[in-house]
């Protein structure tokens, strides 16, 4: 889509994506995977070699691979730049995490809604694979309790009780709970 912006020489065009990432707001909408990973860390790293004032970033995902998740929250966590979280409309599974793991304010829409549980996978092949590939899975659902653990302020043991099954909350929910600090 394209915006027409007032210039002292007149207007200029400009991408309405373009614009918001002028104004430091940066969209994380749709499954979570490298692609789209990618992109969202591109963005950050550029507004944050800009300057140190607060990056937003909005979310609306239903979640997806946690392994690249977890490469956005470990560039979230080593930027200059505060960065904000705002759930739209939803962030489910590993976009939940994400939105718990703003260093700057983390916010919900009035009907917003939140889903964490326990990391899930399935496992196929011989059975020393699957046995490997339990051991790891495992130890990737501590990382995550460990990191909502920490941004909502319970211990491991508590988070992992918690989502031992789907655990869906509202915004007024999801600030009780710590995932969040404010409805907007």
């Amino acid at each position: 889509m394209i915006i027409f912006e007032p210039t002292r020489y007149g207007e200029r065009n400009i991408e309405l994506r373009a614009k918001l990432f002028e104004d430091r707001k940066i969209f994380l909408t749709g499954a979570i995977n490298p692609i789209i990973i990618e992109e969202v860390i591109m963005q950050l790293l550029i507004l944050d070699n800009q300057n140190n004032r607060p990056i937003w970033l909005y979310l609306s995902t239903n979640g997806g691979e946690v392994l690249s998740g977890m490469s956005l929250i470990s560039a979230i966590e080593r930027l200059s730049s505060p960065v904000n979280t705002v759930c739209l409309s939803n962030a489910m599974s590993m976009g939940a995490v994400i939105l718990s793991s703003g260093t700057g304010y983390r916010y919900i829409t009035k009907y917003g809604w939140v889903m964490i549980h326990s990391v899930k996978s399935g496992f196929y092949g011989h059975e020393k694979d699957i046995e490997l590939a339990a051991e790891n899975t495992k130890e990737l659902n501590n990382m995550l309790m460990g990191i909502l653990a920490k941004n909502c302020g319970y211990t491991l043991d508590e988070i992992k009780e918690l989502t031992e099954h789907d655990l869906y909350l509202n915004a007024e929910r999801a600030v009780k709970f710590g995932i969040v600090d404010q409805i907007i």
